[in-house]
């Protein structure tokens, strides 16, 4: 289940309907060190299980904190090098992984669904930005 963009949750960015993503600013994109300061908020009931989103998010963390700390000319290396098989190379989250990634739903309580969805399509644009970044 993947909700619309706009539904609210712990802000990673500028939520849709704020008057900076309205004028077309948009706050400063999440880091990997911001991400990994956050919790989504946990309900009673329905919710998806915690250590799944949590190692998630860490996996989601890693990957932007490769394309805070590389160079372009070395980011470009590890793109290019992302279907070899080796575990030498660090292998780089894609939007595309993010935004299709399914959680398991418990019934005795979790993360909000609502508000992990919203954070999860955020985080992939953020992915978005940096793939496409360029020298």
């Amino acid at each position: 289940y993947k909700p619309d963009n706009n539904v609210a949750s712990n802000s990673l960015n500028s939520p849709a309907g704020s008057s900076e993503a309205r004028s077309g600013k948009e706050g400063p994109a999440i880091t990997s060190d911001r991400l990994r300061e956050l919790t989504p908020p946990v309900v009673d009931g329905i919710g998806y299980q915690t250590e799944e989103v949590d190692t998630f998010l860490q996996l989601v963390a890693d990957t932007l904190q490769i394309f805070e700390e590389k160079s372009i000319v070395e980011l470009n290396n590890i793109r290019a090098d992302q279907y070899l098989n080796s575990a030498e190379i660090k292998k780089l989250l894609t939007s595309d992984q993010i935004r299709w990634a399914l959680f398991t739903v418990s019934e005795e309580g979790g993360y909000d669904m609502l508000g992990v969805d919203a954070a999860v399509n955020r985080l992939a644009d953020a992915l978005d930005q940096h793939w496409q970044r360029k020298a």
